[in-house]
């Protein structure tokens, strides 16, 4: 389910050193002609097949050792979508044309869209965006990574954030506001940022929570952009 991850050549960071066990342990001793070496692994947890847990999004939210294990494990269900082009939408029709009333409470449902066949291709590269004719700006959900995402857009198009829209649909805290804002404003240094609420379908009838939003954005762009 997963590609070969080669150090340096991933889109998220993945870096590899490996050496002698002395330099780390200089109280060890090998003859020269043993092999005997240690590495160091720096990587990002988003690099190759991995679990979007809880506290992916939230900040509270449940990570790798606390999810439940029994979660992950139970009957599957494949929906076949591999005749999609990149880019083009599933409907909730076409979702359900596929499922054929299949789907019990509890199945797990894999979307066949045959990506991985694209990895390492042009059809995967972010550079495809460059190939857009008058791209402005690029759309962050609050789903996408920071870091890549930014790269992307700094000098070139608008970062277009979209926040998460928990944020302001329920228990509205300010400080955990604060700190959201202030990540996402210091990783898109040299960015043009805008930032649009999108799907905020409730603020729990406190139409103010918007208002103090605006004031706490401006607020943290003046502390991060000065």
């Amino acid at each position: 389910m997963s590609q070969r991850m080669i150090p340096g050549r991933e889109h998220f960071k993945l870096e590899k050193r490996t050496f002698d066990v002395t330099e780390l342990l200089p109280e060890v001793r090998h003859r020269p002609d043993i092999w005997y070496v240690l590495s160091d692994i720096i990587m990002s947890s988003h690099v190759g097949t991995h679990i979007e847990f809880p506290y992916h999004h939230l900040e509270d939210g449940a990570g790798a050792a606390e999810f439940p294990l029994e979660k992950l494990i139970g009957p599957g269900l494949v929906l076949d979508f591999h005749q999609k082009k990149g880019g083009e939408a599933i409907t909730v029709d076409e979702a359900r044309a596929a499922a054929r009333n299949r789907i019990r409470k509890g199945d797990m449902i894999f979307i066949r869209q045959d990506a991985d066949k694209l990895w390492r291709t042009e059809q995967w590269d972010d550079r495809m965006l460059e190939k857009v004719p008058r791209l402005r700006r690029v759309s962050i959900s609050p789903w996408c990574e920071l870091e890549p995402a930014a790269q992307a857009c700094r000098g070139r198009w608008i970062f277009s954030w979209k926040p998460n829209p928990a944020m302001v649909a329920s228990g509205f805290d300010t400080e955990r506001i604060r700190r959201y804002i202030r990540h996402v404003l210091e990783v898109a240094r040299g960015c043009v940022v805008e930032m649009i609420h999108k799907d905020t379908f409730t603020v729990e009838h406190d139409r103010s929570r918007l208002e103090t939003w605006a004031r706490l954005a401006k607020e943290e762009v003046e502390k991060v952009h000065g």
